[in-house]
């Protein structure tokens, strides 16, 4: 069964004061081919230096170059494209760390390539909550707390699922694989909230997938500054996490009455919503690139013949609350 996934947002506040500044994680997103022999050679050698570090989030992004016949770039295509276009990354192995692209010529085998990342701080806080049904759906939930003053505005979410060990040897000779990217939930823009102990909450529910162990799926957030590409903060849960609550109260909510179609679609897209209010809309590409902004009330047809084909997200708001749709471009 291919994997599905449904995102739903709410925002909800903290009364709580918070006390500043708190440690900012490092988050390495690893770019990889499982048919690159110098990867094969250069891995192993950065993992052990990855072993040493503490409060660093990995994700191995299996790139399409240099071969688009690697297996896990191939499960998992789109999503790490867009990861691969969003940084210009053209070769394998790649590091970036926190936003920035590590040059190629560096040592991977050293620690000097996490010190320039290390004892920094963040005026934001990520908290994430993780639940798993059985061995086919997981939910998540995550929690961005304001916890010092800040100017950071408008940055991006990005959320998405991992699975810890893969045990395939590929034609490289690699046989285990380490936090593999395996599904985007989202990638959209946030506004941080500026007073301190406000949060928002996102939540996702996610399906399995045939190619994955379910056993050892884990998800990961991060916010990424929109301008320089930086992160602000990122965390991750484990495999084994279950710990959703379900204490929540909701500010705003899921808009009611809101059909699209036809979708999947060639040209035109209808948006129908039951009220009449003002609806600010704004519709993103597969790397949170905002392709089409615009506001209606009630009803609109959106032309998206002058797009090319793919996957896009469609974010709607007013003043009963938000929604977030996947559209399909043909």
């Amino acid at each position: 069964m291919k994997y599905l996934y449904i995102s739903l947002f709410f925002v909800f506040f903290y009364n709580n004061k918070s006390e500043g500044q708190v440690p900012r994680k490092i988050l390495v997103e690893h770019f990889t081919n499982t048919l690159c022999s110098f990867c094969a050679s250069r891995n192993p050698g950065f993992y052990s230096n990855l072993d040493n570090q503490t409060d660093v989030i990995h994700l191995s992004i299996h790139s399409g170059v240099p071969y688009t016949q690697c297996l896990l770039y191939q499960q998992n295509a789109s999503p790490s494209d867009a990861r691969r276009f969003y940084y210009g990354i053209n070769s394998t192995p790649s590091l970036v760390m926190n936003g920035f692209v590590i040059p190629v010529s560096s040592n991977y085998n050293q620690n000097a390539i996490f010190t320039p990342f290390k004892s920094q701080t963040s005026p934001i806080s990520i908290r994430m909550e993780q639940q798993k049904y059985g061995a086919d759906s997981i939910q998540v939930r995550v929690i961005v707390k304001t916890e010092a003053s800040h100017s950071l505005g408008t940055e991006q979410l990005w959320v998405g699922l991992a699975e810890d060990t893969v045990f395939y040897t590929g034609p490289n000779g690699e046989a285990a694989h380490y936090d593999v990217y395996r599904a985007n939930l989202g990638f959209v823009p946030i506004n941080i909230p500026t007073a301190v102990g406000d949060s928002l909450v996102y939540q996702y529910t996610a399906f399995s997938s045939v190619n994955w162990d379910f056993s050892r799926i884990f998800a990961f957030a991060m916010i990424q500054n929109t301008s320089n590409k930086s992160v602000t903060q990122s965390e991750s849960t484990s495999p084994n996490t279950n710990n959703l609550t379900t204490a929540i109260r909701k500010i705003e909510k899921e808009l009611n009455g809101l059909t699209l179609y036809p979708n999947p679609t060639k040209k035109h897209l209808n948006i129908v919503l039951e009220n009449d209010l003002e609806t600010r809309a704004m519709l993103y590409n597969t790397i949170g690139q905002a392709v089409k902004v615009f506001a209606f009330k009630g009803a609109t047809e959106l032309f998206l013949g002058n797009l090319p084909k793919g996957i896009y997200v469609l974010h709607l708001s007013n003043k009963e609350g938000m929604a977030t749709r996947k559209i399909v471009l043909q």
